[in-house]
């Protein structure tokens, strides 16, 4: 019930700084999507796939530049807030927070074992992927 009435408000937040003129169309729903990830874990207007991080590091090239969901435990995060660490059985992953305001307080007043990030894959000066976060959610 809670999600739903977070989703109207959602709603009707868009709806009325798209009509204000104040904010074009798909600015608006990249803001739906990033509030509505932090509160129940997934998107409305876009559509990223869950990856492993297994998958990612042995076809880096094919995800690339797409939008995906990993889910890990933080392995280790930044005392500022810029980066966390995801692991999961198979390989560690780095994610980059620069985007997300507040992460680090999110992560440090749950005590966060375990969370769900929303991103774009990049690969950096090495060619080791890496995430770049624009929303993230805790997992119980």
């Amino acid at each position: 019930m809670r999600s739903c009435a977070a989703l109207s408000g959602l709603f009707a937040l868009a709806l009325s700084l798209t009509s204000s003129g104040c904010m074009k169309l798909a600015e608006a729903e990249a803001l739906v999507d990033r509030r509505l990830f932090n509160q129940v874990g997934g998107t409305l207007f876009s559509t990223p796939d869950l990856f492993s991080m297994k998958e990612i590091h042995l076809d880096a090239s094919r995800t690339k530049g797409k939008e995906l969901i990993l889910e890990g435990a933080v392995a280790e995060a930044s005392e500022h807030g810029t980066y966390l660490v995801l692991k999961d059985e198979a390989a560690r992953l780095l994610v980059v927070l620069t985007d997300i305001a507040g992460s680090t307080t999110t992560l440090a007043k749950n005590g966060a074992q375990k969370v769900k990030v929303w991103g774009t894959l990049e690969t950096g000066k090495k060619g080791l992927p890496f995430l770049k976060a624009k929303a993230l959610t805790l997992v119980p």
